[in-house]
């Protein structure tokens, strides 16, 4: 699963990342790896928000890029592939933590915060730390 996240996205559509988009391993750790439109990867796809092509196709101007500008890298249809993406609540605090603590947003609670823009190759680590994906 971790392949097909890095090379297409998933495009982070789940509002509770401790339940959806969730990687497992062979000795029980878990976590939620996201990449896409509104979410803390890179490159970073501008957010789409079916509701309003309408008022796109009307000329009027989106509150959310829909193209490239100053937050994102690529348009909101990117299909990857990714190189850092984001991290959330691993069931366990990961290791080694040195490598880690650098992308937590609440080093005070590891477990239960989000780690933006973490590099692919770190992921790909801890995964295999664990004993790979289940």
């Amino acid at each position: 699963m971790l392949k097909e996240i890095l090379d297409y996205g998933n495009k982070g559509t789940h509002s509770d990342p401790r339940f959806f988009n969730r990687l497992e391993t062979r000795d029980g750790f878990s976590l939620s790896v996201i990449a896409g439109g509104g979410t803390y990867c890179t490159p970073r796809p501008a957010m789409c928000i079916p509701e309003l092509e309408g008022v796109l196709s009307m000329g009027l101007t989106c509150p959310v890029a829909p193209e490239p500008s100053f937050m994102y890298d690529v348009w909101c249809n990117y299909p990857g592939p990714y190189t850092h993406v984001e991290v959330g609540f691993p069931s366990e605090r990961p290791e080694p933590w040195g490598d880690w603590e650098e992308y937590c947003e609440d080093e005070s609670r590891p477990t239960e915060t989000v780690y933006p823009y973490v590099p692919a190759l770190l992921v790909i680590e801890l995964i295999n730390l664990h004993g790979g994906e289940i």
